[in-house]
């Protein structure tokens, strides 16, 4: 679903380093949702996250919010050993070339 409350980005983006991966999966989701490119640094970084969970949510936002930037970092992670992240990261490096 759309949402767009540009106001309340800051706060979903804090949420980026919480100690809990599901909030970490949860907040690049809703960044992603929103559109939000403020924070793509961290968003990229995230893929690096130690939890599948996070790293699968991260690459669909970067793909949601066609993050050019993204694609070197989501190519080291074609071979991700979860395969639903190695699945995320082939849709949005799809989502990138359209």
């Amino acid at each position: 679903g759309e949402m767009r409350f540009p106001e309340t980005a800051p706060a979903v983006a804090a949420l980026l380093a919480d100690s809990d991966a599901a909030v970490r999966a949860e907040a690049a989701g809703a960044l992603g949702d929103m559109e939000e490119k403020r924070w793509l640094a961290p968003m990229i970084s995230m893929l690096n996250d130690p939890q599948a969970v996070v790293r699968a949510r991260v690459a669909h936002a970067l793909g949601d919010l066609q993050a050019g930037a993204a694609i070197p970092m989501l190519r080291q992670h074609l071979d991700d050993a979860d395969h639903d992240v190695a699945g995320e990261v082939r849709w949005a490096l799809a989502e990138m070339q359209r």
